[in-house]
């Protein structure tokens, strides 16, 4: 069980870590992504030691929630950056905001 949570969090990661590099995610967010990320190698880290097979069931059922949130939080990432790009944000600043204010209040 382990190795295959292992497996999963590897690939969540290397998304995640994709993710902030082509996006600019707020420090609140960033933190709480990463923070996330810590815990599901806990929960990994814990699923070795575990023989009870309720038990690993409901830790395996709770990385699975928080899998999920963290590949919700990687698609509102690039959801909201669909919406201006950086660059925009970076070279017409004005611009940029006009186009999310127009988005958001047609």
């Amino acid at each position: 069980m382990a190795r295959v949570l292992k497996n999963e969090l590897r690939n969540l990661r290397d998304n995640l870590m994709t993710c902030f590099r082509e996006t600019l995610p707020s420090k609140q967010f960033n933190s709480l992504l990463s923070l996330s990320i810590i815990w599901l190698h806990v929960l990994a880290d814990r699923g070795k030691e575990i023989q009870d097979p309720e038990e690993r069931r409901r830790l395996e059922d709770e990385f699975d929630q928080g899998k999920r949130a963290i590949e919700h939080g990687i698609r509102r990432l690039y959801e909201q950056t669909d919406e201006g790009s950086i660059e925009d944000l970076l070279t017409s600043p004005i611009r940029y905001l006009q186009r999310l204010r127009s988005a958001y209040h047609p």
